[in-house]
């Protein structure tokens, strides 16, 4: 607490964990059920929650003050991630909203996630099944049988096993995957380490351009959350499967995240940041990402919990999606932005064959995707002449 201020959490619970149940599990069960399985068909999943808006300035209450409901509860969204043990595979993030078609995503079809929706923006048994059975249609296409471990919720209902066919679930005892689940032993924060990263590098390129500095749109926070999964390397998730207990005898290396330059710079240009870099990477590593329900409540609410959310005259104002939709890019403004980045990399040293590389493969992907619109169009011409 520094002058009267405090970072607060919104929900979540911890119970008490119990080191010998935990130490039991990871000597006397955890072989058991791995010693049939390859590290690369060893997975675990878990969901975090994200204020995807958040920045040091906003991360602030005052004590005594709620934390709860309100417009925070527009701003978050539910993450699922995993990967495998041995950190060579890495899933196609899940982002859970709160809105069926955001304002932002207008002209957009393709996204570097899957993106579902609820009212709640949690996971839910439904958004679980799905994502389940698409996993399992992947990996009996690649003839693999693997091995995923997931935490008890409500949201992960264990009757799905049985519509399985290469996936197997191994579900972590209750009130220990804290300490049992690899996601949670240095992933999940690594990636927000990366997320609150650019978030600031955003911030601060708006300010160096004398820029008016907006909120971060969910389309934003999706690029953003994409390119910090790509960042979270090979190593940091095979090291905290390690520290979880899926390997023994190796020597732990402990997850740690330096803190970054842009934090250094934001706090020299916002002097009344009185929080530490940790409190901002943590203030919402408790969120809830799914409600406690009994098997009964789960039926009750799920149609509920997935039916679109509609705008009222409150939710225009505060929600983020009436931030200026961009305009549609043609094929040719397109080329010319990919010739100014090939002009932008010419001018920099020591640049790697891969760069140009993805330049190419950009620039062909432009060509090819103009040169189609431009023969449906023609077609679509003739016909109607």
């Amino acid at each position: 607490m520094r002058n009267g201020i405090i970072s607060k959490i919104i929900s979540g619970e911890s119970a008490a964990v119990s080191e010998t149940d935990c130490n039991d599990y990871v000597t006397n069960i955890l072989p058991g059920l791995i010693q049939n399985y390859s590290e690369q068909d060893i997975f675990n999943f878990d969901e975090l929650g994200l204020f995807f808006k958040c920045l040091p300035d906003r991360t602030l209450t005052f004590k005594g003050k709620p934390c709860h409901g309100g417009k925070k509860s527009k701003e978050r969204i539910t993450v699922l991630l995993g990967a495998n043990m041995a950190g060579t595979e890495k899933s196609k993030l899940l982002v859970i909203g709160k809105y069926q078609k955001p304002r932002c995503f207008k002209n957009v079809k393709s996204l570097p996630v899957q993106y579902e929706f609820n009212k709640k923006a949690w996971m839910t048994s439904q958004i679980y099944e799905a994502f389940l059975h698409k996993m399992d249609k992947k990996f009996v296409n690649e003839k693999r049988n693997v091995l995923f471990f997931f935490d008890n919720c409500s949201a992960h209902p264990k009757i799905l096993q049985k519509t399985l066919n290469a996936i197997k679930i191994i579900f972590f005892p209750p009130n220990m995957t804290s300490k049992l689940q690899p996601m949670d032993q240095g992933v999940i924060k690594n990636l927000k380490h990366h997320y609150r990263k650019k978030i600031m590098q955003r911030h601060l390129r708006k300010l160096e351009l004398n820029e008016a500095i907006t909120d971060v749109n969910l389309l934003d926070c999706i690029h953003m959350l994409y390119s910090s999964w790509e960042a979270v390397s090979t190593s940091t998730i095979s090291n905290c499967f390690r520290k979880a207990g899926f390997r023994e005898g190796d020597v732990v290396e402990e997850v740690f995240e330096d803190i970054p330059e842009e934090w250094l710079e934001y706090q020299r240009k916002h002097s009344d940041i009185n929080i530490s870099y940790q409190e901002f990477l943590d203030i919402d590593s408790t969120l809830s990402t799914s409600e406690s329900l009994t098997d009964a409540e789960i039926f009750k609410t799920s149609d509920i919990l997935n039916e679109p959310e509609t705008d009222s005259a409150d939710e225009a104002i505060d929600e983020e999606e009436i931030a200026i939709v961009k305009p549609f890019i043609r094929g040719a403004q397109a080329e010319n932005y990919v010739h100014e980045l090939r002009r932008y990399v010419q001018q920099q040293s020591g640049v790697s064959d891969k760069i140009f590389s993805a330049l190419n493969i950009l620039g062909s992907f432009i060509e090819n995707t103009s040169n189609t619109k431009q023969k449906q169009s023609k077609m679509s011409d003739f016909l109607l002449s």
